[in-house]
């Protein structure tokens, strides 16, 4: 049976394998989880110097959710993040002391397999309309929480 005792494996699980999380965000953060919510810590995101941006983009969007998995039932329960960073200019003014939280209804069972995902989407903004660069190899995701 997978669960929380042993899922340490999947923390730092890279879902992109043509562009790893720590090849494109360079700046500090930090998942942790208290009750019902899992928060993502952001203390300091300079954008010029934080964030390997492929050629074109414009714009970037740090992506988070959280889910908790019941493996006995086969089901799970999205997080809601009330308040994301939205999308950003890559020249915008350096983020400080910023929390991104994801709420569930309820705490999570103690049996349950709570589950973190940070990443990164890019965008080129065109005409005041945002296109996402969709290749492979600059949307990275990972799993950076486990519990």
């Amino acid at each position: 049976m997978f669960d929380a005792s042993n899922s340490a494996p999947l923390l730092g699980f890279d879902f992109n394998e043509a562009s790893g999380i720590g090849q494109t965000m360079y700046f500090p953060y930090e998942v942790t989880g208290a009750g019902a919510d899992v928060t993502m810590s952001i203390p300091a995101l300079n954008p010029g110097n934080g964030i390997a941006a492929p050629q074109g983009a414009t714009h970037f969007e740090v992506v988070f959710a959280a889910s908790e998995l019941d493996m006995e039932t086969l089901t799970y329960t999205n997080a809601v993040v009330a308040a994301p960073l939205g999308i950003l200019p890559l020249n915008s003014a350096p983020l400080v002391n910023q929390a991104v939280v994801a709420s569930f209804p309820a705490a999570p069972a103690a049996a349950s397999l709570v589950v973190g995902v940070v990443g990164i989407n890019f965008y080129q903004q065109i005409n005041g309309k945002f296109y996402a660069l969709n290749n492979n190899s600059t949307n990275p995701l990972a799993i950076e929480y486990v519990a």
